[in-house]
C-alpha cells in the first residue's frame, strides 16, 4: 500500500472496537514503518486504549501493521503521520 493509494489517513475508532492500520512495508534500514499514528483521547481513556504493532508477511515482502482495540466507552481518534508530518486523506 502505497501513500498515493491509502485513502483513509485518520480515522475514529468507535467505543468497543478494533481495527487493523496496514502502515505500509517494514523499512528494512530504518527498522520502522511507513506511516506511524498517534491516537488523541482524554487522559482517563488512554489506559483502555490496547495499540500493537505486528511484521505480517515474509522476509521478502513484510508489513508493519497496528492492531488497535478501543476498550473504552469513548470514540478516539487515530491520526496517521509520516515522517511525523499529519497525512491529509483524500477525500
Amino acid at each position: 500500500m502505497t501513500e498515493e493509494t491509502h485513502n483513509n489517513y485518520s480515522f475514529e475508532l468507535s467505543a468497543k472496537t478494533r481495527k487493523r492500520f496496514v502502515a505500509g512495508k517494514y523499512d528494512v534500514n530504518n527498522h520502522k514503518p511507513v506511516f506511524t499514528i498517534e491516537i488523541q483521547c482524554p487522559k482517563h481513556v488512554r489506559n483502555l486504549i490496547k495499540e500493537k504493532q505486528i511484521l505480517l508477511g515474509t522476509s521478502e515482502n513484510c508489513n508493519w501493521v497496528y492492531d488497535i482495540y478501543n476498550g473504552s466507552t469513548w470514540s478516539v481518534f487515530v491520526i496517521v503521520k509520516k515522517d511525523g508530518l499529519i497525512l491529509k486523506s483524500s477525500n
